[in-house]
């Protein structure tokens, strides 16, 4: 694939890659055509040789996300060139009946982070790739993973769509050329699980402890990567601040971080992130610290008590939220 800068800059949304997880509620389209807004489009339509297919799925752990992906085949007998945007997978929209009808409930090229009000941007970079015959083609700038709290809401920030079934239809640009391509059925809903002490992502399995210290009176929390797969693992990882904590007097608002706003405490100054590539052997395991002293957690504004907290890890292509347990901090 070769990569050059492209001539605009799309405003669209910010483009994840995670790793998926089980399918959850997902009813595909049946094959042939589906009427949207009144137009017979097909459910894998053929534009310029090129066959489009669309699906979307539940990643269920907090926050939940939807996992959209778009696929292109060469159904020709030559080979096809294409190229497309950092946000070829420009839109997706979701309709509340399989007819995609009427004006969309929610489109995510009309995304903001809920908490800043921050609109997301698409870098201008323009894509170009070869697909020879037969061959079948993806890539992340052809997906979107949206968590679940930018649809439906969240408790901590207000309801903005009802529970329920949603059918999607995804707008792909390629090639200057924008095709609508359904995306089948997927339930959306508001309630979120806690932030989990371990997750899985990328073939790895991220833990996180903390413990206190005595010399000097501090918190020292551990993160744990561990490779429990059979083939090597390949990340980068921020070289000055792999983990940063935060601290929270209440624990529904650690449970759901991500969208709880400002904490009672978080690190002050700027980390750079800086990415150093890391290689994981099939069964290895690295450990990356972090020690705060209890004196800067409290400083001259926070009382006594059990606070609940929160690691993020800073990876390349995601950010990683888990629940570091809580302490009892005293000055």
């Amino acid at each position: 694939m070769r990569i050059r800068p492209a001539g605009r800059a799309i405003l669209l949304s910010t483009l994840v890659v995670a790793a998926l997880a089980t399918a959850c509620g997902q009813t595909p389209d049946q094959a042939g055509d589906i009427v949207v807004n009144g137009t017979s489009i097909s459910a894998h339509p053929i534009v310029g040789g090129l066959r489009y297919a669309a699906e979307v799925n539940l990643v269920d752990q907090a926050p939940t996300r939807l996992h959209a992906t778009v696929t292109l085949t060469n159904v020709t007998d030559e080979t096809i060139h294409v190229e497309y945007g950092a946000c070829a997978l420009a839109n997706l929209l979701a309709f509340d009946g399989p007819a995609r009808s009427g004006e969309p409930k929610w489109e995510s090229a009309e995304r903001q982070d809920p908490v800043t009000g921050a609109q997301y941007a698409c870098p201008g970079i323009l894509y170009e790739r070869e697909v020879l015959p037969g061959e079948t083609h993806s890539s992340k700038e052809l997906q979107l993973l949206i968590p679940s709290y930018e649809i439906v809401g969240h408790d901590l920030i207000g309801r903005s769509l009802p529970d329920g079934p949603y059918y999607w239809l995804a707008q792909v640009e390629i090639n200057n050329e924008t095709t609508d391509v359904p995306a089948g059925q997927a339930t959306v809903k508001m309630n979120e699980p806690p932030l989990p002490r371990e997750r899985v992502a990328g073939g790895l399995v991220y833990q996180i402890g903390p413990r206190t210290t005595t010399t000097p009176l501090g918190i020292e929390a551990t993160l744990t990567v561990t490779n429990n797969g059979d083939e090597h693992v390949d990340i980068f990882i921020a070289r000055d601040c792999p983990v940063t904590i935060s601290a929270y007097r209440d624990k529904a608002r650690r449970d759901a971080a991500y969208v709880a706003g400002e904490p009672d405490w978080r690190p002050k100054g700027i980390c750079v992130l800086e990415m150093d590539a890391m290689r994981f052997s099939s069964g290895e395991s690295q450990q990356f610290t972090v020690t705060v002293p209890v004196a800067e957690i409290l400083g001259d504004s926070l009382d006594d008590g059990r606070y609940y907290l929160a690691a993020l890890v800073w990876l390349r292509d995601q950010s990683l939220w888990l629940a570091a347990g809580d302490v009892e901090l005293r000055r």
